[in-house]
């Protein structure tokens, strides 16, 4: 089953954070196919791996929404999180060079045992949006100088639940 996930209406601010509107299900039987998902910017771009890439270290960037299985995302739980899985390379999103710094950038990589590669989903916005919060930096994914700007490539950043409640933040 694929579901669209997208916000509307809000305008993009310099220190915008990436938030993620994803509806979260009950779990699913095993034989079941996963839910897939498509993680939309408050301008209504989508997270994709770049050019359909299927290579480890490839960007993640956004760009706006068709029907590319590059903008497709599982999760699946694990540890600290969740992996967000590419559906089309079957790569996790992951922090660059496993980076805990503010501004470092988003990559699909082999998925592994590592908290860079584990996500968080922490709602804001009475539940309507998430912000997707790296277990191993504890940084948001963010729009870097929070441009609309197809093919931006997205990093991370320190937003704070507080700032993006309030909608400072987007």
């Amino acid at each position: 089953m694929r579901q669209l996930i997208h916000r509307q209406g809000r305008k993009l601010a310099a220190t915008t954070a990436l938030v993620a509107a994803l509806a979260l299900g009950t779990a699913l039987p095993a034989h079941a196919a996963p839910r897939v998902y498509r993680i939309t910017t408050v301008a209504t771009l989508a997270v994709e791996v770049a050019g359909s890439s299927k290579d480890s270290g490839a960007a993640v960037i956004q760009w706006p929404i068709n029907s590319g299985q590059n903008q497709e995302w599982t999760l699946v739980g694990k540890t600290y999180g969740s992996w967000l899985v590419n559906y089309s390379t079957g790569k996790c999103l992951s922090v660059a060079g496993a980076s805990t710094s503010a501004g470092a950038r988003l990559t699909q990589y082999v998925c592994g045992d590592a908290d860079y590669e584990e996500w968080t989903l922490e709602p804001v916005n009475s539940g309507t949006a998430y912000l997707l919060r790296n277990a191993g930096s504890h940084q948001v994914i963010d729009v870097p100088g929070g441009t609309a700007d197809s093919g931006e490539r997205h990093g991370h950043s320190s937003a704070t639940r507080t700032r993006a409640a309030t909608g400072s933040a987007w």
